[in-house]
């Protein structure tokens, strides 16, 4: 707790990944919170559980099975879709979620109305989906950080997921391999 407020107002950027494990414990998430408030740092969570625990986190990234599941009922259409993501930000109170929809590509729903579809940047082999989530939430804070707009940085997160994808296990994407695919 108390590394956590040193460092806090020199953070440009939050990412809480909430697996379950109890190392996010009510106190760290709330302290979190609070100071990411204080310091206006952009945050977001990705959360396979106890979402409704992170209300208030800036962004939140879900799956659609996980969207589904947080505002208990099946999502088979668009309008579905966006039925519930609009639900879902009220409840979460947050600026935004960006839900990752598979072959789909990805949806951010802005708590202002916009909605950006951002379809699938390369549609090679996908070798291992294991990280794209993590490279997903770490890119779209990063842009956040750097003064992107929430749609410039979703599409970049896009990107970078896309990379992610095509490497077998949990990798990373390199600075050079995202200005590669960019540049493309």
């Amino acid at each position: 707790m108390n590394y956590i407020q040193m460092v806090m107002p020199q953070m440009q950027g939050v990412v809480m990944s909430d697996y379950g494990s109890g190392t996010i414990t009510p106190k760290i998430r709330d302290l979190i919170l609070s100071l990411s408030k204080e310091y206006d740092i952009p945050s977001i969570i990705d959360s396979r559980y106890a979402i409704f625990n992170f209300v208030g986190t800036d962004y939140v990234k879900q799956n659609d099975a996980e969207l589904a599941s947080a505002v208990g009922y099946k999502i088979d259409n668009e309008k579905i879709l966006y039925k519930a993501a609009q639900e879902f930000l009220v409840k979460m109170q947050a600026k935004g979620i960006l839900v990752t929809r598979g072959e789909k590509g990805m949806t951010l729903f802005e708590a202002n109305g916009d909605v950006h579809n951002i379809p699938v940047s390369d549609k090679s082999e996908v070798f291992d989906v294991s990280g794209a989530g993590d490279t997903c939430v770490a890119t779209f804070i990063t842009a956040l950080a750097t003064g992107a707009m929430p749609s410039q940085a979703a599409e970049l997160s896009n990107f970078a997921s896309g990379i992610a994808v095509r490497k077998m296990g949990t990798a990373t994407v390199s600075d050079e391999e995202l200005i590669a695919v960019l540049k493309k």
